[in-house]
């Protein structure tokens, strides 16, 4: 994922690992970063896989599973 760094962004993107964060509003900024990506397929596999596993850690399910083991033991208290 390639997205502009701006606060919400910089909490979704880890730049570097789940896709990159851009500076700049330039085109040619842009244009870069994507041409560079697209010469690098073992990178770009790689940051692919990096937000799959971002997106998963930040499921529903994910998001239950961590409340429930909060209530759990806060209940064990």
């Amino acid at each position: 994922m390639l997205a502009r760094r701006t606060t919400g962004l910089r909490d979704a993107v880890r730049d570097g690992m789940s896709g990159m964060l851009i500076d700049s509003d330039s085109p040619v900024a842009w244009a870069d970063a994507m041409l560079g990506l697209l010469g690098a397929p073992g990178e770009l596999a790689r940051l692919g896989r990096g937000g799959v596993e971002w997106a998963a850690s930040h499921s529903w399910p994910a998001a239950a599973a961590l409340l429930d083991g909060l209530y759990r033991r806060l209940l064990a208290r």
